[in-house]
């Protein structure tokens, strides 16, 4: 539910969605789909606005919390 939030991101204006955006959003949400034990994480919101960077921020947060996830950022 978490990362097809992350695609699908109710704040998401589909005409102001920059390209960068868009595939920063899709590499992360790959990358969490199958519920990886570490996840090497590097500017994670780099290419992101700041609203979604916050919900790419709290996932990751809840990963390592909820899942049990290792983080490296």
């Amino acid at each position: 539910m978490a990362v097809a939030t992350l695609i699908i991101s109710p704040t998401a204006k589909p005409l102001l969605t920059s390209r960068r955006e868009v595939d920063a959003r899709t590499a992360i949400a790959r990358s969490l789909v199958c519920g990886p034990r570490l996840v090497l994480a590097d500017e994670p919101t780099g290419n992101l606005d700041s609203t979604t960077g916050r919900v790419v921020l709290d996932l990751l947060s809840s990963l390592v919390r909820e899942a049990g996830t290792s983080l490296l950022m």
